[in-house]
């Protein structure tokens, strides 16, 4: 859960750094919650498509088995869509 923890609050931050290097957060407590990490580099992917204008919401929070996150991170319309120039 404290894993979960740090990667939402990285997420609302748009702290690509701290997702990039979960290692920092604890080589134990990545190993804990990632053993691999074929669940976890999908959220790099999909940051990257995002800036800090990008509103973040969590259609689905909550834990399998106790222990598995099984959070959604939904990046929606900026805040500011209007301001944006069109592409």
């Amino acid at each position: 859960m404290e894993f979960d923890s740090k990667v939402k609050q990285a997420v609302e931050k748009h702290d690509e750094n701290s997702l990039a290097h979960p290692q920092n957060w604890g080589e134990a407590l990545l190993a804990t919650a990632h053993p691999t990490v074929e669940h976890y580099l999908p959220l790099l992917y999909c940051m990257g498509s995002t800036d800090d204008r990008d509103a973040v919401s969590y259609p689905y929070e909550g834990f399998d088995f106790g222990s598995i996150s099984m959070r959604m991170i939904l990046f929606g319309e900026t805040k500011d869509s209007e301001s944006r120039p069109a592409e």
